[in-house]
């Protein structure tokens, strides 16, 4: 039975993968995942659409908590010390709100993992994500889904680029609406790292020193998940997107501190 639970509080495409990697070369008795894609892990070991639509619509429902009672045994049921899972979908679909189910069988960390916004933003718009309603639905967040925090609608004026920029503050404002909501919850550790930090020596130790790890020598894998030469954006590109970030100066993170403070709560049933 892993005393040690890992998991992540960040977007999509901020080195998840490369984070699984990197722990699971570095925690002793580590059973270290990205994500459960095979044709029969969604639904079973990975949220599948309704999970992830029903908690972002309806908050927590029955069905949602079926699925993480069956998800959670498992993983209370790893035999290792230690149990990483960096999969950025668990937060969107309800993590936090069920962390209750394992909160007797070990100590768990939260990662708040960050990446800055334009080379979110690029590595989405190379890859085409957020271009129709099923993309958002399977790996990311609807910008008219009941629960967000952020106001899409400012947003939405700028077509497809826009929600791309309104997911990565959606989900800034997330992480400090469940970093208050956590701040008391004893048997949580909350880690907050970004990208550029924890893929050099100095940071990933840091990590490892906040797990409680103290490796004589820290292993960092090689970059993962990285995008084709061919299709990354060039200069122009990029000062764009970076143009079109600069027009939402609202600070997420205070906005998601804020949810929190006047009561809301993403996981509210709603009927």
């Amino acid at each position: 039975m892993a005393a040690n639970y890992v998991f992540t509080l960040t977007a999509g495409r901020t080195g998840t993968a490369w984070l699984a990697a990197m722990l699971g070369a570095n925690l002793d008795d580590c059973e270290a995942h990205h994500e459960f894609l095979g044709w029969d892990c969604f639904g079973v070991d990975t949220p599948d659409l309704s999970h992830l639509t029903l908690f972002n619509s309806r908050g927590v429902c029955e069905e949602v908590r079926g699925f993480w009672r069956r998800k959670l045994a498992r993983v209370a049921a790893c035999p290792r010390r230690w149990y990483v899972e960096t999969a950025h979908v668990l937060m969107k679909a309800g993590l936090v709100e069920h962390l209750d189910l394992i909160a007797d069988r070990g100590r768990i960390h939260l990662v708040i993992l960050g990446r800055d916004l334009v080379s979110t933003v690029a590595s989405y718009s190379q890859r085409g994500d957020f271009s129709n309603k099923g993309n958002q639905w399977l790996w990311y967040l609807d910008p008219d889904y009941p629960q967000n925090i952020l106001n899409p609608v400012p947003f939405k004026q700028h077509g497809v680029m826009g929600i791309r920029v309104w997911y990565w503050m959606e989900i800034e404002a997330r992480q400090a609406y469940y970093a208050a909501l956590l701040a008391d919850r004893a048997g949580v550790n909350l880690l907050r790292c970004t990208l550029l930090e924890v893929t050099r020596e100095p940071g990933a130790r840091r990590l490892l020193r906040g797990l409680g790890c103290e490796p004589a020598q820290v292993a960092l894998p090689p970059p993962l998940n990285v995008t084709h030469q061919a299709r990354q954006l060039g200069e122009r590109e990029l000062a764009i997107i970076a143009e079109l970030c600069r027009r939402f100066p609202d600070d997420p993170r205070a906005l998601g501190a804020e949810h929190y403070r006047r009561g809301r709560r993403l996981g509210a049933a709603r009927d």
